[in-house]
This record gives structure tokens, C-alpha cells and sequence, in this order.
């Protein structure tokens, strides 16, 4: 992995006065034994979080440049009261780059700790709202996060990518850089996860048009066949309640079925139609052996973007249950743990709608990465995902073990935190 840049100066003062304050507590608590802290020892503990080299005299310029804002010389490293803001986050994650990684594990089970192999924070001003606001937020996360990506996206060969606002900057923002193209043993392929919305915008951060364009930058350009959803909706309406029979709903699942791209990604055996469907593919569904998944969660005050509003009809009590408990990976839509399992048919029904990619697949996927630990494994799914207003989303995955390696804004891991407090003795 290449060095970690780190710009913001000061992000980097306030990192060298947290190890600072930290090296000197424990030096007290521990009698005073042995020699003070040096200056030496902050530059060294702060290396590997910056990913270089320090000098002492950097260390130096940092603490003295900081000492009436952060701490006190006179008692050795007391800290002033600092605001929980996106810099202190990311700050300590330089000064203790395993801090929020670490306090995932402690919280979630074995299982779930063990398929959590990296978070990475990154500081950027963020919004998730719609708007110019969410655009400029988003193109400064990925130009932030870019490092880390290229990083994962070298570990395997065999992409799959979901849609949405998150991905789509990150993607966006790595095939506008052509120095960061990725060489590969093999032609690595990338496929799209999802169908596209009914009737609603932007196609632009669908899974096909996002799917397309990595495939093309990590290829150098166009070659096999591309393999695209754009045909296939996202979710098959029921039928009755939206003026479809169900001889024309049989029907739809038959020309979803006939979508060669949908037979070599998802199978034939996905949609039951009660006929015999031809087969264009007889080999393993692409989406049961893929090294990664690019991917994002909803926001904690919705769960879809399109899809349900558009497709599915509910009732008032079922859409007031879905903003209330429910969220979506990757347009998987799963319950929240304080749901009470309550509404469970009223999420069969969705999964029995719904085209893309499977929670099963999913979680598959992240176990493969687990499982195959080592020099040469495959990334598992890679969540990206901007804005605190996603943090219940993110824990739910977290807990569920559904998550990989998470790439967040720094507020959201500011609000991580707070959801996985270090347990008190």
C-alpha cells in the first residue's frame, strides 16, 4: 500500500498533541518510571498513521505550535476540552490508527470482528443531502479516498458494483485519473449487481453505467463483451396491485431470464417462472465468485432512493415501518436490530421482488475475504460511505459482518464511535 499524503497541517498538530497527551498519561500512571517521553517517541508513534517518516524537529514545530490550544507544558500533556468535530476524528486515527477498527471488534461478535479487516477515515466537509452540496462533498471524499481504493481495487480481478450517489463519486473520480491505472496478471472484469430504477433519475449512478466505466479504466479501454442490466428493472412489480396479471408478470421474469447478461451474472434458477427457461449460460453466476464488491449503504432517515416508491405500492403503516427500521446495501433490504422481526413478510415480499444481487451473495462474498487471509486475497466488500446521517446503517452491516473494508467520512466515524464506545471496566 502506498504512503498515506497527509495536507492538512493541521490534522497533523492535533495528532501530535493527542500521542503527546497520551504517552505522558501513561508515563504518570506508571509511576513515573523510566525516562520521560521524548519528542522522538510522538514522531515515532505517529509514523505509522501517517504512513512516513518524522523527524524530531517536525514533532517539535507540531507541539509548540499547538501547546496553549491542545495542552499544558506546566503539568505534562493535559489536555484542553477539544469539540467532537470531523478533525479530531480524523486526527485520531493518525494518532491511533486502529482506534475505531479496534472498538468494532470489541463490540461486534467473533465473527463479525474477524470479517472487519480495515476502516479508513478520510476528512473532508461532507453532506449527503441532495443538491450542489452532496456534490462537491462527495467529489472531495473520493479525491480523499482514491488511495485507499486503488489500493483494493488492485487485490482482485473479478468486480462487482451496486449503484448510488457514494459509489458513483468514488468511481467518477477514478477513471478522470488515468496515473492511477491498475496493472493486472489477468484482464480483470467488473459487472453490474443491480437493474436499473423505474422511470426515475439519475441513470447516470446506476450499477451498469458505473460498472461500464470501471471496467473500461481498468482494461485501457473497451474490449469483451460488456455485460449489462440497463433492461432488467430493478424490481418486478406484483401483480394485482399495480394492473398486472400474472401472465404478464410471468412474462416480465421470462425477458429478465433472457437478458444474457443476467444468465452469466445472476443464473437462470433466480426467478421462478414455472417453465423451463433456455439456457445462454451454463457456468457458475458470476455474482457467486466475485473477489470484491464496490458498494454503499442507505441513509439512516431512508431506505430507497427508487424501487419501493415507484414499483411497490405499500401503505402508509409499511412505509412509516421501512423509514423507522429498515435499511439497504447494495439494495438489499434488511431490518434493523431494534425492529423486533417484526414486518418480516413485508421484507420477503421485497426480496421476492427484487433482481439484484442477494443478501446470501453478499455475505458470501465477505467470507471469502475472511477466510482467505494473506498476501493475494481477495478485498471482499468494500463499503464506501459519506455523512454521519449513515452511521446506524453502517453498524447494522458492521454487526452482521457484512462489511470488509469500510472507507467513511470523517464524521461518520466521529458517530462510529459513539455507537461502539470503548467498553468501561
Amino acid at each position: 500500500m502506498a504512503p498515506r499524503t497527509i495536507d492538512d497541517d493541521e490534522t497533523c498538530k492535533l495528532a501530535a498533541a493527542l500521542v503527546h497527551v497520551d504517552v505522558h498519561r501513561k508515563w504518570r500512571q506508571a509511576d513515573r518510571k523510566g525516562p520521560p517521553p521524548t519528542q522522538d517517541t510522538v514522531a515515532t508513534m505517529l509514523e505509522p498513521g501517517l504512513g512516513r517518516k518524522l523527524s524530531q524537529s517536525t514533532v517539535s514545530r507540531w507541539l509548540r505550535t499547538t501547546e496553549n490550544q491542545y495542552w499544558c507544558q506546566e503539568v505534562q500533556g493535559i489536555p484542553k476540552a477539544i469539540e467532537e468535530t470531523p478533525l479530531l476524528a480524523r486526527a485520531r486515527e493518525i494518532a491511533f490508527p486502529a482506534n475505531v477498527a479496534t472498538r468494532i471488534r470489541n463490540a461486534v461478535s467473533p465473527a463479525a470482528a474477524q470479517r472487519l479487516l480495515s476502516v479508513h477515515s478520510v476528512a473532508t466537509p461532507v453532506s449527503d443531502s441532495p443538491g450542489e452540496g452532496a456534490r462537491s462533498a462527495g467529489i472531495a471524499f473520493a479525491q480523499a479516498a482514491l488511495g485507499r481504493v486503488i489500493d483494493l481495487l488492485s487485490t482482485g480481478e473479478r468486480w462487482g458494483v451496486t449503484w448510488g450517489h457514494n459509489v458513483g463519486c468514488v468511481i467518477n473520480e477514478i477513471v478522470k485519473t488515468p496515473a492511477n491505472r491498475i496493472e493486472f496478471a489477468n484482464a480483470p472484469r467488473v459487472v453490474p449487481l443491480c437493474g436499473d430504477p423505474f422511470d426515475v433519475l439519475p441513470t447516470s449512478q446506476s450499477s451498469s453505467v458505473l460498472a461500464e466505466q470501471l471496467d473500461v479504466f481498468l482494461n485501457k479501454g473497451p474490449g469483451r463483451e460488456m455485460l449489462s442490466l440497463r433492461n432488467v428493472p430493478a424490481y418486478i412489480p406484483e401483480s394485482s396491485k399495480i394492473n398486472f396479471t400474472r401472465s404478464e408478470i410471468a412474462g416480465l421474469k421470462k425477458f429478465v431470464l433472457r437478458c444474457k447478461a443476467y444468465q452469466k451474472i445472476f443464473g437462470v434458477d433466480r426467478l421462478q417462472v414455472g417453465t423451463s427457461t433456455k439456457r445462454t449460460y451454463s457456468g457458475i453466476p458470476l455474482a457467486d465468485q466475485l473477489d470484491g464488491i464496490l458498494t454503499s449503504v442507505s441513509s439512516d432517515e431512508r431506505v430507497f432512493s427508487y424501487g419501493p416508491v415507484t414499483m411497490i405500492p405499500m401503505t402508509g403503516s409499511e412505509n412509516e415501518w421501512l423509514n423507522k427500521y429498515a435499511f439497504d446495501i447494495g439494495g438489499v433490504c434488511l431490518a434493523r436490530s431494534s425492529s423486533g422481526g417484526k414486518n418480516d413478510a413485508l421484507l420477503k415480499r421485497l426480496g421476492a421482488q427484487w433482481t439484484g444481487i442477494t443478501l446470501e451473495q453478499l455475505d458470501a462474498c465477505a467470507e471469502r475475504a475472511c477466510r482467505n487471509r494473506g498476501k493475494g486475497s481477495p478485498p471482499g466488500v468494500v463499503v464506501v460511505a459519506i455523512g454521519a446521517q449513515k452511521a446506524r446503517s453502517v453498524a447494522e452491516c458492521l454487526r452482521r459482518g457484512l462489511i470488509s473494508h469500510l472507507i467513511c467520512s470523517a464524521d461518520l466515524a466521529v458517530q462510529l464511535e459513539k455507537l461502539f464506545p470503548t467498553p468501561t471496566a
